[in-house]
């Protein structure tokens, strides 16, 4: 009888496979992750006064701990990508050393998941500008003029 059900079997997989039931067959998928990212906007400014927006995508899902630097130095921290690995943040671009105008500097990013090796750095341009402390004041008041 084993054998006998045994041919069963095989004969209702050969009809199966002759009538079309069977409409599909599984093949695997390889899913390539994202290339994590950064941009940003502006691309040049004033140090001190301008306010950069670095937007990253390709990141880990929900990954935490994400960094933003200028020059190496932390400027946003704390940051946390969305379901899509995208996030965004703002800063104040810092005065540093070499605020000459023109100078170039590095802006980047890294989190707990994305190592910066992996994240394309990107160029930023120092423009000459001032600034002053405050922009009216009493005879006599102080002001500090930078730039």
């Amino acid at each position: 009888m084993g054998k006998a059900l045994s041919r069963v079997k095989r004969l209702l997989v050969v009809l199966a496979l002759a009538s079309g039931l069977i409409l599909c067959v599984a093949n695997p998928l390889s899913v390539q992750a994202a290339t994590p990212a950064i941009s940003i906007n502006p691309t040049s400014g004033v140090p001190g006064i301008c306010r950069v927006t670095v937007s990253g995508s390709g990141f880990g899902a929900g990954e935490t701990g994400i960094t933003a630097t200028y020059d190496s130095t932390p400027v946003a921290q704390g940051i946390t990508a969305d379901s899509q690995g995208s996030w965004s943040t703002v800063f104040v671009l810092p005065a540093s050393a070499s605020s000459a105008s023109g100078s170039q500097h590095i802006i980047s990013a890294y989190g707990s998941v994305t190592p910066k090796a992996n994240v394309p750095n990107l160029n930023f341009a120092v423009t000459p500008g001032i600034s002053i402390s405050r922009p009216s004041g009493a005879a006599g008041t102080s002001v500090t003029v930078t730039g």
